[in-house]
């Protein structure tokens, strides 16, 4: 017969075990919701940042939505940057990387096409050309924002994409900003392969022909014929590069959407519920997660605005 002890040690020696994996599982769990969460904002927490002018105050409504205000404009856009890290610093820090030609440096191969393109197009012309242009007004709004994404950096948890990937965000300035609006503009720019490919046309079969092929075209359309620095070969290859950012680029272009292009339009106040007017936007941009768009409110300095900002 069976002893009943040798039963029970059996019995002992399975639960203990099983325990055990119970109670690692359970402090996984609890150490990775941790690791998650730790970057989120709160709602009742005050901040001491020396950088600021006067106190700011932020308040979050119940959709998360930001409402800052603050005593002068540095102080106003210096919120908002600290805000936009808040909650979108890694989404932040991998367009900049995209707009710089550097997202294989944290994704490895997989970002080397996409690095390719920004450089191969000379992105980071067109960044800079943004930044040296840019006039005093526009400097002191984008430095206080870069300062506030700073401090943000440098003082507060970093969002757990960050421990994952094993890096720190490099310091944010003007120069990261236009790297996102360079982003966004090519992924605007929806006719890059049609103008590449007219070009093609133009040197194989002449203008007269080239043109049979526009079928939007009318006889008095203005044509221009492409200038000496950009030939067949020149245009091929831009196609080529373009054709393979296509199957991996974060934003791509708006005119793989039928019906590509942004709509806009004014509903008057006697339709509406309030009898004020309504200015809508349907901007056909491919969803992304987190979205391109950020709620925002910001009061202060000369400015009292809500709506969505980047």
């Amino acid at each position: 017969m069976d002893d009943p002890a040798d039963k029970k040690k059996s019995k002992a020696r399975f639960y203990l075990p099983a325990a055990a994996v119970a109670t690692g599982a359970l402090g996984a769990s609890l150490a990775w919701r941790r690791l998650l969460r730790r970057g989120l904002p709160s709602r009742y927490e005050q901040v001491a940042l020396p950088v600021l002018g006067h106190s700011v105050e932020i308040l979050r409504d119940s959709w998360g939505v930001p409402h800052i205000y603050a005593h002068s404009a540095r102080d106003l856009f210096f919120a908002q940057g600290f805000v936009h890290a808040q909650d979108r610093l890694f989404q932040m820090d991998v367009l900049r990387r995209v707009g710089e030609g550097r997202i294989s440096e944290i994704v490895g191969q997989a970002g080397l096409v996409t690095d390719r393109v920004a450089r191969f197009y000379g992105w980071s012309k067109a960044v800079q050309a943004q930044v040296d242009g840019a006039d005093s007004l526009v400097r002191e709004c984008m430095s206080a924002y870069s300062a506030g994404v700073n401090t943000y950096i440098n003082s507060q948890p970093l969002p757990a994409e960050f421990s994952l990937l094993r890096y720190k965000p490099e310091p944010w300035g003007l120069a990261e900003t236009a790297a996102i609006g360079a982003v966004l503009s090519w992924g605007l720019s929806v006719n890059w392969e049609t103008e590449l490919m007219r070009m093609v046309l133009l040197e194989a079969l002449g203008p007269e022909k080239a043109f049979d092929f526009t079928p939007l075209a009318g006889d008095q359309y203005a044509t221009i014929i492409a200038d000496t620095g950009v030939d067949e070969r020149f245009a091929r290859e831009l196609i080529d590069a373009y054709r393979k950012a296509m199957v991996s680029f974060p934003l791509k272009a708006v005119a793989a959407v039928e019906g590509g292009g942004s709509n806009n339009w004014v509903v008057n106040g006697k339709h509406t519920a309030s009898g004020r007017p309504i200015l809508a936007n349907d901007p056909h941009l491919p969803p992304t997660y987190p979205a391109l768009w950020y709620e925002n409110h910001l009061i202060g300095g000369g400015y009292d605005v809500t709506g969505f900002t980047m």
